[in-house]
């Protein structure tokens, strides 16, 4: 069989099964597209439109391990950013501890930057900024590290915030003294080290 020929019946059988799909296998049909690489693209409007409703509107908990393959596919990026913005604290970690990296940072750090106890704040780094510690880039880092001048989010005195500014020194991400002279900036020169 020709590629062309299979490319075709391919694109016809992927458009049929989400278009007919019931909601209640509607999940398995979505994980297809969303692990499928470049399979979105071959979708004709329903589908893709379907693919976008699911996003938006789908049952959180089967959406959470496809939401970081959407994120990546340019015409779905913003909807699962919206989406993202609409979970909780623990819907997003629970998306953290299966492969929610990329998409979650953004939500993860605007969460901390809104907490206003040590409880919140220590739920936000357990749950989601320490297990993602590894994504975070420089500029992540030292927004976090200014929050408590700029969000007011009580960081200061925190145990989590002492283990990250711990990870943040033992991965050398900056040097000791910005470091140093960024927490005693921001309210937090009890953690620096000389």
């Amino acid at each position: 069989m020709r590629p062309a020929v299979v490319a075709e019946r391919l694109k016809k059988n992927l458009n049929s099964v989400l278009v007919s799909a019931p909601d209640k296998d509607f999940a398995s049909a979505a994980a297809l597209i969303a692990w499928v690489k470049g399979a979105l693209e071959v979708l004709d409007a329903p589908a893709k439109d379907k693919i976008k409703r699911y996003v938006m509107v789908g049952p959180t908990i089967a959406l959470l391990s496809q939401l970081e393959a959407f994120y990546f596919m340019p015409s779905l990026t913003s909807v699962v950013v919206e989406r993202i913005n609409s979970l909780s604290i623990d819907e997003l970690a629970v998306g953290v501890t299966t492969n929610l990296r990329y998409a979650a940072k953004s939500r993860a750090i605007s969460l901390l930057g809104l907490a206003r106890s040590w409880s919140a704040v220590n739920d936000i780094f357990d749950k989601l900024i320490l297990p993602l510690f590894g994504y975070l880039t420089v500029e992540d880092i030292k927004q976090i590290i200014r929050m408590p001048s700029e969000t007011g989010a009580d960081l200061i005195s925190a145990h989590s915030y002492a283990l990250f500014i711990e990870n943040v020194r033992k991965h050398s991400i900056l040097k000791k003294e910005e470091l140093n002279e960024m927490l005693t900036k921001h309210h937090a020169s009890y953690l620096v080290v000389v």
